[in-house]
């Protein structure tokens, strides 16, 4: 079976950056050579699907605690598939993951390629949120302040983008979000990965109630999907209904 052309394209078109990101995580499962020989013979499948169909499987996927809205494609290692919504640029970040994912194994079984620990200076730099020195490619790189020139061009080039999120996933950030999309994107079937953008509260609702499920989970809290009006206010108890009637009657009653 002919393996997905954007895929093949992507492959082929990145082998250098592959391998260096592959140098740099020797925990990795697989080589280069082991995803360009699946990705042209089919064994990785590539699915793309619209809309409900996609809202659907995404709230199959991950039991209703994502919905399809804030996210655009995951890989499935049972099967080896690369699962996209389409109309989104997630294929590059997907591919990697057919080498690891983004947590320790000890935190999810499943889990395949990551560092079983984040060693103590490693926690340390992401406790100060990178400014510890660090040479591994995959390190922590702050955000520095300022509105000035220099400061805006190592904020959009060098800096660490959604390290929040990565930090609240207990992502090592070797692995983090912002790790599977560091090198070019060269496919002229796919635009630059677009990062993860968590959803506002409203948006998040408003899936929950697209996709049918009683509760979501928003910013570590869940939150039920019922209109207000769809609510049934709570039965009074007797000292709720006594201290109304002693606030009517005042205190000389």
């Amino acid at each position: 079976m002919p393996g997905d052309k954007a895929l093949i394209d992507f492959v082929q078109s990145n082998e250098k950056d592959i391998k260096k990101w592959l140098r740099w995580r020797p925990t990795a499962e697989g080589t280069y050579e082991d995803l360009l020989r699946d990705a042209e013979t089919g064994v990785i499948s590539v699915n793309r699907y619209k809309g409900k169909e996609w809202d659907a499987l995404v709230n199959k996927t991950y039991e209703g605690k994502k919905s399809g809205s804030g996210i655009g494609g995951f890989y499935d290692p049972s099967n080896k598939s690369i699962n996209l919504q389409e109309g989104t640029d997630s294929l590059p970040h997907e591919v990697l993951h057919y080498f690891a994912s983004h947590q320790a194994k000890d935190q999810d079984d499943g889990n395949y390629g990551t560092p079983d620990k984040i060693n103590p200076y490693i926690k340390a730099d992401m406790k100060l949120k990178g400014w510890l020195p660090s040479l591994h490619p995959g390190g922590r790189r702050p955000t520095m302040p300022g509105k000035f020139a220099p400061g805006k061009w190592w904020n959009k080039k060098m800096a660490t983008k959604n390290v929040k999120y990565s930090n609240k996933e207990k992502y090592h950030p070797w692995f983090d979000e912002h790790s599977f999309d560091v090198f070019d994107k060269k496919s002229g079937n796919e635009k630059e990965s677009t990062p993860y953008k968590e959803p506002s509260f409203g948006e998040a609702f408003k899936e929950a109630r697209k996709s049918k499920v009683d509760a979501f989970e928003w910013k570590g809290k869940t939150y039920h999907t019922k209109y207000k009006e769809e609510v049934k206010p709570k039965a009074e108890s007797f000292l709720d209904r006594w201290k109304k009637s002693w606030a009517f009657r005042g205190s000389n009653y």
